[in-house]
């Protein structure tokens, strides 16, 4: 028996979005569409007859009676061709519907669209267009129900989405973050390069509302930069959705219901009324989607609500005006098994721990004591995946069952960091040791084993049905509008000019609660790993003992609300000198003009929160910031206690193994336990569990974004159109204010440590706006030599092959292209000071393209070569500041060890062996040591603009696509890609700036170091890279020392030279799951092809073929073990196997309701034969397998639509 979905209420969160029963919103809307179905099936009848009988004859190519959308857009574009940029499409009355230029006409032939606006921003063939771009119409869309852009990826060229790609990062900590659970909207990427960007209508958009069929009319896939349309974005490529928009000459009713096999359902109603012919038209849809999930408890519900306008005052004027409105909310599963603490436990021989007399049991035989304060013992324990005494949260599947300290204490005042005792809880590790045995996931001492492998085996966890990610919740709310005006100042047979004005705004409010999945601060998180202590800290029996969970460690929620507004004016000019009797005019063809002013106003805020203890508590100090990794100079040092380290219990005593999804716990009071472990004197104190202000707030997590625009496209027709040429160019200027920085003066909290003090988190920091911009260019050639060639019109008045040669060469075309983009980012600076780059993308293509048997057979080939230079990544953004922090203490600094920086430690010994010196002869003498001044040290202590890193990534490759009609009946599409993409020139200023600290960092020498400290930690050189500082300096004292301390050089191999040499040693190398050949091909045939039979001419197949090569997912490494791997060999890559995919479909249409209305079912099955599988996708260098994906089996999608 299937668990029932989970879907939390939204007003249990901070978001707060308004509750909407899922049954009553699918029973309404399927109400309304039956509802609606009497009385306007008689008007769409009436409609129907009352259509000129010459025009269905030609273009009811169906024969239902009536033209359906596809079918009018036939015959609007035939219309369009006899007069320029307007549709006689239904005329009423003898009125004509004027289309702007900058509205889409395309004749779709099968799968085939003829037209796109993403090439050149008006209307253009896509034959004219070297550019490679892919246009996915509604019916293919509908007839492999596809959804969203995860769906449309399966099926085009050069694309990848969550179907068949992981896309899964791992930070520099080796924590894993599982993007596929986390953001599917952005877990793609084009050409190996990155996500894609997403348009509405050639505008911008955020990103956070997933296309649906129910909102476009197609959908434009561009690949590669494109500055005539997208000149700011990704160099990947960009998606742009063609809006749906009210039709003033179409009156329709459209519902559709559909359930799949992962109890996913949807319901939706479209509806268009002219109100006055020709003039004015209304429409209006809505969804209500539930995502079903084969891992449960799961669930993602979604509604839509849009409201369009359109209105045609007069022929040359039109306004349109739309609204919609989109809210998705509910917990997607983890694409990724969890990580394996288990394993290492396992093959130790399963020890447990007695907290209270620190013994350590095999068997129930005592193997070890272990009483040092800091954990010493056996490496299969350890005290650090405790989250650093962070108070630790037993949850159960009834919610929070038990509270507690980490530790003991003495005191009596409160459990303070100062008397803390060695009575404790521990947790396993992962792994130890050099030699990879087999026996433990990974060694811990192999820079290049950077993370613990995932679980693999189904009897401990089955991730078939089990969603480790439950207490994940997210709620997305976004309001797009959108109005515009269109007006034809000119329109004659040779001349057309018009103008477009248009505004669009995206009100977004996004809340995330990604607990397991996401990588933390504190290095992996979301780990699979058993409770191994005997007892808790009071002395009782432990209820948790030997039971499996999940450690989560103080992770983060966030609100992102953003606004994004664009004002965009365009004017275009068409002029057609083909007509002229001037022989020299006539071959200059005919040209359109197109230019573009565009403005936009982003503001975007990020306030992130933990969960923690918030009420006033006599142990913690006023003003204590209770969320914050390490709170601001001048508040009270951050108590670890007041954050928590989340313990998921997933299953009993017995095994070890997971036997249910992990429960989640409500804010409120709890008893909190603390005390003396060792006289067992416990307190138990009732504390306040929920959200409070956390650190990642503000700042420069807030940007407000100005971005002004202008730029040209001009499209040239030469000699007959057997020379096509577009030019575009376009100027960006972006202008970026940060957030308040939140200096000690303005702090982020109110003196409650808890809530935001908003005057700071929403306001600007002072000074002028970062300005950045480029320029962008791209040039096009479309060049058909032979085309009406005297030798080819002789060919093709031959009758033997001849013909077919004439044929080919009369329609080929010989493609060039050469695009730029780039992506204004928020700015940054190098360790150097020097303002970072926007991220910008290049893109040289050339290919072929024909076109044979009267437009039956289209053929593409395009080679590639692009590149994108400069990208911002998060992992070398953090490199960089870890870097930084070997030196100074920056704010909100995390590791390495901000008491181990260089600077604090370097004025300590020069004050304390220097006590009658002024405060500036110390910062000289600091300044001589180190090489940084006192203006330095305040700079880098807060950089503004942050610090940042850059690399590149390089993508090169060939991609041939085919399109098939050979009839009305048949359609095939198809696509071959090669593609080869690596990251190359891994941000050469951070290796030039370690490679200038590094001697002065080893050198140093610390006279405050004593002689026999310096003797026990083996440094008789005082060196201070070597020396074991336990805590921050103290004035007049000596260096501080603990023999369990890291040194400095242990700091750095640990947080920067081991995970940056992991980023390095990838430099050149396939970019991860890199599968160079692929191969997709989908088709659908009418059975009215080949029969006459009632009820089988009704009845339309198809399928779907997909095929990508081997991929590398690693490389092995130039040595072997047991010896040290530092270098990954490029020519021994290491391949996840290729793989086939098929998909199916029949459907079959037929009349109801005294034929008044068309109703069509559809079954589809995609991933056909598949039964659920795990596949590798991330591998050691020494070719073990370290993170899978789930593959899910086969899905079955039942679909019935009614037309009215």
């Amino acid at each position: 028996m299937r668990t029932p979905a989970r879907t939390r209420d939204p007003e249990d969160l901070p978001m707060n979005p308004s509750k909407n029963p899922l049954p009553s919103r699918l029973l309404l809307l399927s109400a309304a569409a039956l509802l609606l179905a009497s009385p306007f099936a008689y008007a769409q009848q009436a409609a129907a007859s009352a259509t000129d009988a010459a025009a269905l004859a030609k273009y009811d190519k169906n024969r239902n009676g009536r033209l359906d959308s596809d079918e009018i857009a036939a015959m609007q574009a035939d219309q369009a061709k006899q007069v320029p940029v307007t549709t006689g499409a239904a005329k009423p009355q003898g009125e004509t519907v004027e289309l702007s230029p900058f509205e889409v006409v395309s004749q779709t032939n099968g799968y085939y669209s003829s037209n796109t606006m993403s090439g050149t921003r008006f209307n253009a063939k896509l034959d004219d267009m070297a550019s490679s771009i892919t246009v996915v119409g509604k019916q293919q869309m509908s007839d492999f129900a596809m959804l969203d852009i995860n769906d449309i990826f399966l099926y085009t060229a050069g694309t990848e989405g969550t179907g068949t790609y992981t896309d899964y990062t791992l930070d520099r900590n080796g924590s894993l973050s599982d993007n596929v659970q986390i953001n599917p909207t952005q877990a793609n990427r084009v050409r190996g390069l990155a996500p894609a960007n997403i348009s509405l209508g050639n505008i911008e958009t955020m990103g956070r509302v997933p296309l649906d069929p129910i909102a476009v009319d197609a959908v434009e896939i561009s690949r590669g930069p494109n500055a005539n349309v997208f000149g700011l974005g990704n160099p990947s490529g960009t998606v742009n959705q063609v809006p749906a928009s009210a039709n003033l000459t179409d009156s329709r009713t459209r519902t559709e219901l559909r359930g799949d096999s992962f109890d996913g359902y949807r319901a939706s109603l479209d509806i268009n009324r002219p109100l006055i012919a020709g003039k004015l038209a209304i429409r209006g849809s809505a969804v209500f989607q539930h995502d079903g999930f084969q891992r449960e408890p799961s669930g993602v519900d979604t509604e839509r609500y849009n409201g369009m306008i359109k209105y045609q005052p007069f022929r040359n004027t039109t306004i349109s005006a739309s609204l919609m409105y989109y809210h998705s909310y509910g917990n997607r599963p983890n694409a990724l098994p969890p990580r394996d603490n288990l394993s290492y436990w396992n093959a130790s021989g399963r020890p447990t721990w007695d907290p209270i007399t620190q013994q350590i049991h095999i068997n129930g035989a005592t193997v070890a004591t272990v009483t040092a304060a800091t954990y010493n013992g056996p490496d299969y324990f350890s005290v650090a995946y405790l989250g650093n005494d962070h108070s630790q949260m037993f949850i159960d599947r009834n919610g929070l069952s038990y509270w507690s300290a980490a530790r003991g204490t003495t005191s009596t005042a409160g459990p303070t960091q100062a008397t803390l005792q060695a009575a404790r809880f521990v947790q396993p590790t992962a792994a130890a040791g050099a030699v990879f045995s087999g026996t433990a996931p990974r060694p811990f001492s192999q820079p290049l084993f950077n993370t613990t492998p995932t679980i693999s085996n189904k009897s401990i966890y089955d991730w078939s049905s089990i969603n480790l990610s439950a207490p994940n919740y997210f709620a997305d709310r976004t309001t797009t509008s959108n109005i515009q005006l269109d007006q034809m100042i000119i329109n004659t047979p040779n001349q057309t000019l018009a103008a477009q004005v248009g505004f669009m705004r995206e009100d977004s409010a996004r809340w995330t609660r990604n607990l397991i999945g996401i990588a933390n601060d504190n290095g992996q998180s979301g780990q699979l790993t058993v409770d191994v202590n005997e007892r808790l800290l009071d002395g009782t029996p432990n209820p948790f003992f030997l039971r499996p969970y999940l450690s989560v460690d103080k992770p983060r929620l966030a609100s992102q609300p953003a606004r994004w507004d664009t004002t965009r004016a365009q004017l275009a000019y068409r002029l057609d000198l083909t007509t002229s009797e001037n022989k020299f005019l006539k071959q200059l063809g005919w040209f359109q003009l197109t230019g573009y002013d565009e403005y936009k106003y982003r503001v975007n805020r990020q306030y992130s929160y933990r969960e923690a203890m918030s009420s006033n508590v006599s142990w913690i100090p006023a003003g204590t910031y209770r969320g914050f990794q390490s709170g601001p100079t001048g508040t009270p040092t951050v108590i670890n206690l007041t954050q928590g380290l989340y313990r998921y219990y997933v299953g009993d005593a017995s095994g070890q193994n997971v036997d249910y999804a992990p429960g989640d716990f409500k804010y409120g009071n709890y008893p909190f336990v603390w005390g003396n472990a060792a006289t067992g004197a416990m307190v138990k104190e009732n504390i306040a569990l929920s959200a409070v202000g956390a650190d990642k707030t503000g700042g420069t997590f807030n940007s407000k974004v100005s971005i002004k625009t202008l730029g040209a496209v001009i499209q040239n027709h030469l000699i007959g159109d057997r020379l096509v040429t577009t030019f575009g160019i376009r100027h960006d200027a972006t202008y970026t204010k940060f957030g308040n920085p939140g200096t000690p003066t303005n702090a982020f909290l109110n003196p409650d440590g808890v809530t935001f003090n908003t005057a700071i988190t929403d306001g600007w920091a002072s000074g002028d706006y970062f300005r950045n911009g480029g320029q962008t260019t791209n040039v096009q050639f479309v060049a058909r030599p032979f085309s009406d060639t005297p030798v080819t019109s002789a060919l093709a008045r031959s009758n033997d092959g001849g013909r077919f040669l004439g044929e080919v060469l009369g329609n080929l075309s010989v493609n060039y292209n050469r695009s730029h983009s780039f992506l204004p980012v928020n700015p940054a600076q190098d360790l150097f000071k020097n303002p970072l780059p926007n991220p910008t993308g290049s893109d040289k293509s050339w290919g072929l393209g024909l076109n044979l048997f009267g437009g039956k057979l289209g053929i593409r080939a395009s080679h590639f070569d692009d590149y994108q230079r400069d990208a911002q990544t998060s992992d070398m953004s953090t490199m960089a500041g870890r870097v930084l922090r070997v030196d100074f203490q920056t704010t909100g600094a995390g590791n390495p060890t901000p008491f181990l920086n260089l600077h604090d430690n370097a004025t300590h010994w020069v004050q304390t062996t220097n006590p009658t010196w002024t405060t500036d002869q110390v910062a000289s003498e600091v300044q001589r040591i180190t090489g940084f001044s006192a203006a330095d040290t305040a700079y880098y202590t807060n950089a503004t603009p942050p610090i940042g890193a850059t690399t590149d990534v390089h993508s090169v490759g060939t991609e041939l696509e085919v399109n098939f009609n050979p009839n009305r009946y048949w359609t095939l599409v198809a696509s071959v890609t090669d593609t080869r993409a690596s990251n190359v020139n891994v941000s050469s200023a951070l290796v030039n700036w370690i490679n200038k600290r590094l001697p002065i960092w080893t050198t140093l020498v610390d006279p405050t170091i004593t002689d026999a400290n310096a003797a026990a930690e083996g440094n008789p050189g005082k060196l201070w890279w070597m020396h074991r500082y336990s805590t921050a300096p103290v004035a007049g004292a000596a260096a501080s020392f603990s023999t369990s301390a890291q040194t400095a050089q242990e700091n750095y191999i640990a947080f920067v030279s081991a995970p940056f040499g992991i980023i390095k040693a990838q430099e050149g190398k396939a970019s991860p799951q890199t599968r160079r050949y692929a191969f997709k091909a989908s088709t659908s045939y009418q059975l009215a092809g080949i029969t006459d039979n009632k009820i089988l001419k009704q009845v339309g197949v198809g399928g779907a073929l997909r095929w990508e090569d081997k991929g590398a997912i690693g490389y092995y490494g130039v040595q072997s073990l047991p010896a040290t791997i530092t270098d990954f060999d490029p020519n021994r890559p290491i391949y996840d196997k290729a793989h086939t995919y098929v998909d199916m479909f029949v459907s079959y249409k037929t009349k109801l309701w005294r034929d008044k209305v068309v109703a069509t079912f559809k079954l589809n099955v995609r991933n056909l034969g598949e039964n659920g599988r795990l596949q590798p996708v991330g591998v050691f260098p020494d070719g073990t397998v370290h993170t899978y994906r789930i593959i899910d089996p086969q899905q079955f999608i039942l679909t019935a639509g009614f037309d009215l």
